[in-house]
């Protein structure tokens, strides 16, 4: 095993985690995370407040394939109850997600440490909330994990790039995972509601307008 050198030592311990922010998550960050953030106990540090938010997908998932296995299976659908925890949970890890961050800053306890709880936590997460995605989706077609898979593997490209060139890019224009995760939200929460009828619904039928007006 290569040993650091000194200035890679130093690096390390000097590192501070950054990235460029969306309009949502600046104003998740400005109306939501930053008045909340406060409340939570003092005892409690960045590190334990991205486990929190991170924790419950993690539960969930494997509540879902205890109760309906890992396979997707029209016959077994994913319950809307899982659903409906699932798109709280999603929001749940987004909001402390930006909180740990706010707290870390606020504290000035930002570290490589924190960086790995982080983000390795989040390539985690992100893996949960994709299969509820492919049980709402009923994704039973050969190869379409490839989608699931191609999700971490733009994750891991960012970090690649950071290695690269030193910028830590987690968005592409104004679409960051911030605002992926509320897309999935909102979709799981329409499907816990409404099953798969939702897909199968005309723009009419979805806003309650009747087709004889």
């Amino acid at each position: 095993m290569r040993q650091l050198s000194n200035e890679e030592i130093l690096g390390l311990a000097q590192y501070k985690h950054s990235a460029e922010k969306t309009s949502y998550e600046v104003w998740l960050r400005e109306h939501i995370c930053e008045p909340l953030e406060p409340y939570w106990p003092e005892f409690l540090s960045a590190n334990t407040l991205t486990i929190i938010g991170q924790a419950p997908l993690q539960i969930l998932i494997l509540l879902v394939f205890w109760s309906v296995g890992p396979n997707i299976n029209a016959e077994t659908p994913i319950t809307g109850g899982f659903l409906a925890l699932g798109a709280a949970f999603t929001m749940w890890f987004s909001v402390i997600d930006v909180m740990d961050g706010l707290r870390a800053r606020r504290l000035k306890v930002g570290s490589p440490l924190g960086r790995l709880i982080d983000e390795g936590g989040d390539a985690l997460t992100m893996g949960n909330y994709s299969v509820l995605m492919a049980y709402v989706w009923n994704l039973q077609i050969p190869g379409s994990e490839l989608v699931f898979f191609s999700m971490n593997f733009v994750f891991y490209m960012m970090e690649i790039k950071y290695i690269i060139t030193g910028a830590l890019v987690m968005s592409q224009g104004d679409i960051s995972d911030v605002e992926l995760e509320l897309v999935f939200s909102i979709l799981m929460l329409i499907h816990a509601f409404t099953g798969r009828s939702f897909y199968e619904y005309t723009i009419a039928q979805t806003f309650g307008i009747s087709s004889e007006a």
